[in-house]
């Protein structure tokens, strides 16, 4: 199906290029990445800013959220939560 497709495009390419901005949006791929062993880059863009962040493996240990350091997988990222605490670059 799709998660096989996807598993194997992750898995034939050398690294992951990513254009989200929610942590639910990055979970997957991050996922994918992480265990094939693959470099996952994710460029988020906000209403007037950005920020480029490395997921998945890294030097031996497990890189968690970019926001929250959080590793598992989210449910709700921006409902309910104070803006530090929004796992996103847009703010509402």
């Amino acid at each position: 199906g799709a998660y096989s497709r996807l598993s194997a495009l992750v898995e034939s390419h050398d690294a992951v290029f990513l254009l989200t901005d929610s942590r639910e949006s990055r979970w997957l791929p991050t996922i994918l990445c992480a265990r094939h062993g693959k470099p996952c880059i994710n460029a988020a863009l906000g209403y007037d800013t950005f920020l480029v962040m490395r997921h998945g493996y890294g030097q031996g240990k497990r890189l968690g959220c970019y926001f929250c350091n959080d590793v598992v997988a989210p449910a709700d990222s921006t409902t309910n939560r104070s803006m530090d605490m929004m796992c996103t670059v847009a703010r509402p």
